[in-house]
Protein backbone atom coordinates (compact mmCIF):
# COMPACT_ATOMS: atom_id res chain seq x y z
CA UNK A 1 0.00 0.00 0.00
CA UNK A 2 0.62 3.33 -0.18
CA UNK A 3 2.74 4.66 2.37
CA UNK A 4 -0.11 7.84 2.36
CA UNK A 5 -2.45 5.53 3.24
CA UNK A 6 -1.55 4.70 6.70
CA UNK A 7 -2.79 7.83 7.89
CA UNK A 8 -6.20 7.51 6.34
CA UNK A 9 -7.63 4.18 7.71
CA UNK A 10 -7.19 2.46 10.36
CA UNK A 11 -8.21 -0.83 9.68
CA UNK A 12 -7.02 -2.55 6.12
CA UNK A 13 -8.93 -5.92 4.89
CA UNK A 14 -7.01 -8.25 2.81
CA UNK A 15 -8.03 -11.73 1.24
CA UNK A 16 -4.96 -13.69 1.76
CA UNK A 17 -2.62 -13.90 4.77
CA UNK A 18 -0.04 -12.71 2.70
CA UNK A 19 -1.45 -9.44 1.81
CA UNK A 20 -1.82 -9.07 5.58
CA UNK A 21 1.59 -9.51 6.18
CA UNK A 22 3.23 -7.18 3.25
CA UNK A 23 1.13 -4.45 4.90
CA UNK A 24 1.78 -5.31 8.35
CA UNK A 25 5.77 -4.77 7.57
CA UNK A 26 5.08 -1.73 5.65
CA UNK A 27 2.71 -0.46 8.72
CA UNK A 28 3.87 -2.11 11.67
CA UNK A 29 0.91 -0.70 13.61
CA UNK A 30 -1.87 -1.29 11.74
CA UNK A 31 -4.88 -3.34 11.94
CA UNK A 32 -5.64 -6.00 9.44
CA UNK A 33 -8.60 -8.40 9.08
CA UNK A 34 -8.77 -11.67 6.98
CA UNK A 35 -11.86 -11.72 4.72
CA UNK A 36 -14.08 -14.06 2.43
CA UNK A 37 -13.47 -13.74 -1.40
CA UNK A 38 -17.18 -13.63 -1.96
CA UNK A 39 -16.52 -13.94 -6.39
CA UNK A 40 -14.59 -17.48 -5.93
CA UNK A 41 -17.81 -19.43 -3.59
CA UNK A 42 -19.49 -21.87 -5.23
CA UNK A 43 -16.87 -22.70 -8.20
CA UNK A 44 -17.80 -25.81 -10.55
CA UNK A 45 -16.34 -29.14 -10.52
CA UNK A 46 -13.15 -29.98 -12.27
CA UNK A 47 -15.24 -32.21 -14.72
CA UNK A 48 -17.34 -29.05 -15.52
CA UNK A 49 -14.62 -26.53 -15.43
CA UNK A 50 -12.73 -27.74 -18.49
CA UNK A 51 -15.48 -29.34 -20.03
CA UNK A 52 -14.41 -26.12 -22.77
CA UNK A 53 -11.60 -27.12 -23.82
CA UNK A 54 -11.69 -30.86 -24.64
CA UNK A 55 -13.07 -29.90 -28.03
CA UNK A 56 -9.59 -28.00 -28.85
CA UNK A 57 -7.21 -30.83 -30.65
CA UNK A 58 -4.32 -29.52 -28.80
CA UNK A 59 -5.97 -30.24 -25.21
CA UNK A 60 -5.07 -33.87 -23.44
CA UNK A 61 -7.19 -34.78 -20.77
CA UNK A 62 -4.21 -37.01 -19.67
CA UNK A 63 -1.52 -34.14 -18.88
CA UNK A 64 -1.93 -31.55 -15.91
CA UNK A 65 -3.01 -28.33 -16.64
CA UNK A 66 -1.63 -25.09 -16.38
CA UNK A 67 -3.29 -21.63 -16.41
CA UNK A 68 -1.45 -18.42 -17.80
CA UNK A 69 -3.55 -15.21 -16.70
CA UNK A 70 -1.01 -12.17 -17.89
CA UNK A 71 -2.60 -8.97 -17.20
CA UNK A 72 -3.13 -6.42 -19.86
CA UNK A 73 -0.81 -3.62 -20.94
CA UNK A 74 -1.72 -0.71 -22.59
CA UNK A 75 1.25 1.43 -22.98
CA UNK A 76 1.92 2.53 -26.68
CA UNK A 77 5.56 0.51 -26.84
CA UNK A 78 4.95 -2.39 -24.13
CA UNK A 79 0.80 -3.36 -25.67
CA UNK A 80 0.70 -7.04 -24.58
CA UNK A 81 4.53 -7.12 -24.07
CA UNK A 82 3.96 -9.97 -21.60
CA UNK A 83 2.99 -12.28 -23.61
CA UNK A 84 5.28 -11.08 -26.49
CA UNK A 85 8.10 -12.21 -24.34
CA UNK A 86 6.98 -14.88 -22.72
CA UNK A 87 5.03 -17.10 -24.98
CA UNK A 88 7.98 -18.83 -26.92
CA UNK A 89 9.89 -18.93 -23.59
CA UNK A 90 7.34 -21.00 -22.02
CA UNK A 91 6.09 -22.81 -24.95
CA UNK A 92 8.23 -25.92 -24.31
CA UNK A 93 5.93 -26.99 -21.46
CA UNK A 94 3.51 -28.10 -23.69
CA UNK A 95 5.27 -31.34 -24.11
CA UNK A 96 4.04 -32.48 -20.35
CA UNK A 97 1.13 -30.15 -19.63
CA UNK A 98 -1.91 -28.13 -21.22
CA UNK A 99 -0.66 -24.92 -21.40
CA UNK A 100 -4.45 -22.80 -20.95
CA UNK A 101 -3.48 -18.79 -21.69
CA UNK A 102 -6.62 -16.77 -20.86
CA UNK A 103 -5.46 -13.00 -22.12
CA UNK A 104 -7.13 -10.13 -20.66
CA UNK A 105 -10.40 -9.12 -22.58
CA UNK A 106 -8.92 -6.27 -23.83
CA UNK A 107 -6.45 -8.21 -25.13
CA UNK A 108 -8.79 -10.63 -26.95
CA UNK A 109 -10.82 -8.06 -28.34
CA UNK A 110 -8.14 -5.27 -29.63
CA UNK A 111 -4.98 -7.53 -30.32
CA UNK A 112 -5.56 -9.92 -33.15
CA UNK A 113 -2.19 -10.46 -33.86
CA UNK A 114 -0.97 -11.93 -30.60
CA UNK A 115 -3.86 -14.23 -30.53
CA UNK A 116 -2.91 -15.57 -33.82
CA UNK A 117 0.97 -16.06 -32.63
CA UNK A 118 -0.22 -18.11 -29.71
CA UNK A 119 -2.73 -20.22 -32.16
CA UNK A 120 0.41 -20.74 -34.40
CA UNK A 121 2.51 -21.74 -31.61
CA UNK A 122 -0.50 -24.11 -30.64
CA UNK A 123 -1.34 -22.56 -27.40
CA UNK A 124 -4.84 -23.19 -25.93
CA UNK A 125 -6.88 -19.79 -26.42
CA UNK A 126 -9.51 -19.31 -23.26
CA UNK A 127 -11.45 -16.82 -25.02
CA UNK A 128 -15.00 -17.27 -22.79
CA UNK A 129 -15.07 -13.40 -21.47
CA UNK A 130 -17.98 -15.17 -19.20
CA UNK A 131 -16.36 -17.79 -17.90
CA UNK A 132 -15.39 -18.13 -13.83
CA UNK A 133 -11.77 -17.79 -13.94
CA UNK A 134 -11.68 -18.98 -10.32
CA UNK A 135 -13.06 -22.51 -11.77
CA UNK A 136 -10.10 -22.89 -14.06
CA UNK A 137 -7.70 -21.51 -11.38
CA UNK A 138 -8.84 -23.77 -8.80
CA UNK A 139 -8.77 -27.19 -10.85
CA UNK A 140 -5.00 -26.17 -12.17
CA UNK A 141 -1.88 -27.80 -11.30
CA UNK A 142 -0.51 -24.63 -11.80
CA UNK A 143 -0.88 -20.94 -12.19
CA UNK A 144 1.41 -18.17 -14.55
CA UNK A 145 0.44 -15.21 -13.83
CA UNK A 146 2.59 -11.79 -13.64
CA UNK A 147 0.58 -8.26 -11.86
CA UNK A 148 -2.77 -7.37 -11.23
CA UNK A 149 -6.21 -9.13 -9.47
CA UNK A 150 -4.74 -12.69 -10.80
CA UNK A 151 -1.88 -13.37 -8.51
CA UNK A 152 -3.68 -12.64 -5.11
CA UNK A 153 -6.97 -14.79 -6.78
CA UNK A 154 -4.60 -17.77 -7.09
CA UNK A 155 -3.09 -16.87 -3.49
CA UNK A 156 -6.48 -17.07 -2.29
CA UNK A 157 -7.57 -20.40 -4.08
CA UNK A 158 -4.66 -21.73 -2.29
CA UNK A 159 -2.92 -22.71 -5.61
CA UNK A 160 0.51 -22.94 -6.93
CA UNK A 161 2.09 -20.24 -8.58
CA UNK A 162 4.78 -18.92 -10.45
CA UNK A 163 4.84 -14.74 -11.53
CA UNK A 164 6.16 -14.42 -15.06
CA UNK A 165 8.58 -11.12 -14.77
CA UNK A 166 8.78 -8.30 -17.20
CA UNK A 167 12.52 -6.99 -17.78
CA UNK A 168 13.20 -4.53 -15.02
CA UNK A 169 13.65 -1.68 -17.03
CA UNK A 170 10.20 -2.03 -19.12
CA UNK A 171 8.06 1.38 -18.23
CA UNK A 172 5.29 -0.91 -16.59
CA UNK A 173 7.60 -2.33 -14.21
CA UNK A 174 9.53 1.08 -13.45
CA UNK A 175 6.18 2.41 -12.80
CA UNK A 176 4.94 -0.07 -10.43
CA UNK A 177 8.34 0.64 -8.61
CA UNK A 178 7.69 4.41 -8.41
CA UNK A 179 4.28 4.16 -6.92
CA UNK A 180 5.48 1.13 -3.95
CA UNK A 181 3.45 -1.19 -5.68
CA UNK A 182 2.09 -4.37 -4.28
CA UNK A 183 2.87 -6.14 -7.26
CA UNK A 184 6.92 -5.37 -6.87
CA UNK A 185 6.44 -6.22 -2.57
CA UNK A 186 5.54 -9.80 -3.45
CA UNK A 187 7.88 -10.96 -5.16
CA UNK A 188 9.96 -10.75 -2.27
CA UNK A 189 7.55 -13.83 -0.88
CA UNK A 190 6.86 -15.86 -4.45
CA UNK A 191 8.58 -17.87 -6.83
CA UNK A 192 9.26 -15.80 -10.18
CA UNK A 193 11.21 -15.95 -13.26
CA UNK A 194 12.95 -13.53 -14.98
CA UNK A 195 12.72 -13.31 -18.68
CA UNK A 196 16.68 -15.05 -19.52
CA UNK A 197 15.62 -18.15 -17.64
CA UNK A 198 16.82 -21.10 -18.97
CA UNK A 199 14.24 -23.73 -19.56
CA UNK A 200 16.19 -25.83 -16.97
CA UNK A 201 15.57 -22.83 -14.71
CA UNK A 202 11.76 -22.89 -15.89
CA UNK A 203 11.73 -26.67 -14.56
CA UNK A 204 13.43 -26.14 -11.98
CA UNK A 205 11.41 -23.10 -9.82
CA UNK A 206 8.31 -25.06 -11.20
CA UNK A 207 9.26 -27.92 -9.15
CA UNK A 208 9.71 -25.57 -6.52
CA UNK A 209 6.14 -24.48 -6.75
CA UNK A 210 4.70 -27.72 -6.61
CA UNK A 211 6.74 -28.55 -3.26
CA UNK A 212 4.30 -29.05 -0.57
CA UNK A 213 6.34 -26.74 2.03
CA UNK A 214 6.63 -23.92 -0.48
CA UNK A 215 2.68 -24.24 -0.69
CA UNK A 216 2.17 -24.44 2.84
CA UNK A 217 4.07 -21.09 3.23
CA UNK A 218 2.73 -19.04 0.91
CA UNK A 219 -0.78 -19.96 1.52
Amino acid sequence: PYNFLKEVFDIFLAYTDIEISLIKKKFNTTICKKIDYFRYKNLSNKKKAFNDFEDNKHYNKNKKNIYWLPTHIDLDDENDLNIELWFKKIGFLKKNFNLIIRPHPKTILGNKNILKELANEKFIIDYNLNRKIGDIIKHSALVFCDYGGPVFSTIYLNKPLVLLNLPKNSKYNLALKTSQSLDIKIRQELVSLDINSTEKEILKKISITLNNKYKKKII
